[in-house]
């Protein structure tokens, strides 16, 4: 209690000492400057003084996107660990919804981002510059099982495919389409979302290199036939 009233009286003592303190008045002169009006305008008649004036655009929202990824960047360092880790996910989710949408507008897959080691697979979603109607796909599928050359076995089946999708006027085939075309053509069908998971398989065995062996090719072939079945 005794340190309060010491604490109190000097506080007090301050307060006395800054109101005796005495005032002092800025005697000094202040000096008005006036613009000549004239020289202002010839100023502005100076062509070195016209500056081009710039319509800046407002920022897109892509741009607005990745400000926001900097900004939080920038933020991530100067804050707790606890707060950092929650942005790190924010900032991760962002990144994926972003690429998420860039697959969707590009028509990309996964399957299309894996390495080709054949030189002539090159091209994504693209079946090739074979005549479906000149293919004899009983024999050449069976050549290929024999062989054990399932991956060719498999486009040889998505071959087929196409070709009883043409037959019911359900597709247009034409050389080098690409296969998500022939998914477009079948909208609105039911036929659409089977032909879909075929698509996705093909892809992967034959474009992504995915092996596959003699069990797996058994069950992609029940697929298949099941697929053909429902076109009767």
């Amino acid at each position: 209690m005794r340190y309060c009233f010491l604490i109190i009286a000097a506080l007090l003592g301050q307060l006395a000492g800054n109101a005796q303190e005495p005032l002092v008045y800025d005697s000094s002169r202040i000096e008005v400057r006036n613009f000549s009006k004239e020289a202002l305008q010839n100023y502005r008649n100076d062509s070195q003084f016209q500056y081009e004036r710039i319509n800046l655009s407002s920022p897109s929202w892509f741009d607005r996107f990745i400000q926001a990824i900097v900004e939080m960047l920038e933020s991530l360092f100067n804050s707790s660990p606890g707060s950092r880790t929650v942005r790190v996910i924010l900032i991760i989710l962002a990144i994926g919804v972003l690429v998420f949408f860039i697959f969707k507008i590009t028509g990309m897959t996964g399957s299309s981002l894996m390495n080709k080691k054949n030189r002539g697979e090159h091209i994504p979603y693209v079946v090739g510059e074979e005549n479906i109607h000149a293919i004899d796909f009983e024999e050449s599928i069976r050549l290929a099982t024999e062989s054990r050359n399932f991956r060719l076995a498999v486009r040889l089946l998505y071959l087929q495919a196409l070709k009883r999708l043409t037959d019911r006027g359900l597709i247009q085939w034409q050389v080098n389409k690409t296969n998500h075309a022939y998914l477009q053509e079948l909208g609105g069908t039911r036929y659409q979302q089977h032909f879909g998971e075929l698509t996705r398989q093909f892809e992967n065995n034959w474009y992504g290199n995915l092996p596959i062996n003699e069990n797996e090719f058994g069950s992609v072939n029940s697929q298949f036939n099941q697929f053909n079945r429902q076109l009767k």
